[in-house]
């Protein structure tokens, strides 16, 4: 099974799915073409200081993530 991380353009359809519809997890899962538990993940890792999900805030934190974890190895 491949892993790949939500789009910029997925993360902002799941803010506007989420906002705008009275849409379940399950029923936003399918129409992105994701797990349930990818979307429940998402809403519950990066929601921000206020208590709701924000798609710029997410995709920020996941870019400071990306650049922590690309450490450079050093060679003796």
């Amino acid at each position: 099974m491949n892993y790949t991380q939500l789009s910029t353009a997925e993360r902002n359809r799941l803010y506007e799915l989420k906002t705008t519809t009275s849409l379940s997890l399950r029923a936003i899962g399918r129409e992105l073409g994701r797990d349930v538990s990818t979307i429940a993940r998402e809403l519950g890792r990066n929601r921000g200081e206020e208590g709701y999900y924000l798609s710029d805030c997410a995709q920020q934190r996941m870019q400071k993530q990306r650049q922590q974890s690309k450490t450079a190895l050093l060679y003796e």
